[in-house]
């Protein structure tokens, strides 16, 4: 983790949240949840990711480059892992509880979770 500083804090750090836009990546389990490439989300951190883990790949960048979502990058045959730097449970607070980077989030953690007890449930 690396701390972002006073000049970003402006941007990322709030109390309460501030809002930001955030590039989303084709190719990528966020953009097929958002299917946009550029979406609002909440900001309340002064910390983001340094180094990207070896097996992972950033999926969302704030404009200044800041990593904002992370997800496997061989997706074939593994379970559903996406982290954000968000707060889609907060989003409410911009009016943006019904957005992609919100609601189609919780309904594809939702539809992974179901998925994988079917899996579980068949083997057994």
């Amino acid at each position: 983790m690396k701390d972002l500083g006073d000049s970003l804090d402006k941007i990322h750090k709030g109390d309460p949240d501030k809002s930001h836009l955030v590039n989303i990546e084709k190719d990528t389990i966020l953009y097929d949840i958002a299917h946009e490439e550029k979406s609002q989300i909440n900001s309340a951190h002064h910390q983001a990711i340094n180094k990207i883990g070896e097996d992972l790949v950033a999926s969302a960048t704030s404009g200044e480059g800041i990593v904002e979502a992370i997800e496997r990058k061989d997706k074939s045959n593994k379970p559903f892992l996406l982290a954000v730097q968000w707060h889609p449970e907060r989003m409410f607070r911009f009016r943006l509880q019904d957005s992609p980077l919100s609601k189609n989030i919780r309904n594809q953690f939702i539809e992974a979770i179901k998925k994988s007890t079917a899996v579980k449930n068949e083997a057994h």
